[in-house]
């Protein structure tokens, strides 16, 4: 719980040392626009962009270090380095510009750690490798062969198989009703039934 409050109390003293306008402009719906741009741009899901604005806002403040800014990004947004290498590059151009500007303009020295500007390495290439080019053999003008004997035919077996002869094999028998017992009696106490 202290931490926390230890955080926060670190947040609000940085927001207090930057220029009205920035702090304003972080606070701004310009910078929500700016950053839903971007996120559309890149295509990103709304979670993601709240993401990305954080990040962004904690830059802007101070609190994330310029050098950790892709890599946070990469962690925040669950994607991969190339592409957040491009998004922090939008990120910069889009919105760092304009508070380097603001921060230029005014006449009270910055404290260089407060700076948000993010440095963008370029991308690695990737060595893209050519196939080779197969060419398909070239057709030889041959004269059509009938053959003067034909192939055999494979001898195909007369006997069924094993299961067919199962099948035809089994027939349904029902068992014959039990003839009458000789010794069966009529009940005495029914009435005879005429068959």
């Amino acid at each position: 719980m202290d931490q926390d409050s230890s955080f926060s109390d670190e947040i609000q003293k940085k927001l207090e040392a930057l220029p009205p306008d920035i702090r304003s402009f972080i606070y701004s719906a310009d910078m929500s626009s700016v950053v839903q741009q971007i996120g559309q741009k890149h295509q990103l899901h709304v979670d993601q962009v709240g993401a990305l604005e954080a990040e962004a806002a904690a830059a802007m403040i101070g609190i994330t270090e310029r050098e950790e800014f892709v890599e946070n990004l990469t962690e925040a947004l669950n994607i991969d380095t190339q592409r957040s290498t491009l998004i922090a590059k939008d990120v910069n151009d889009l919105l760092f510009v304009k508070i380097r500007e603001s921060m230029k303009n005014t006449s009270s020295p910055s404290n260089p750690a407060q700076k948000p500007e993010v440095r963008v390495s370029a991308p690695i290439p990737v060595p893209v490798s050519v196939a080779p080019v197969v060419t398909p053999p070239t057709p030889t003008t041959a004269t059509p062969s009938t053959p003067t004997n034909p192939a055999p035919k494979p001898q195909v077996p007369l006997a069924p198989h094993p299961h067919d002869l199962m099948l035809v094999e089994k027939t349904v028998t029902t068992p014959a009703t039990p003839p009458k017992p000789d010794n069966y009696k009529s009940d005495p106490y029914r009435e005879p039934v005429e068959p």
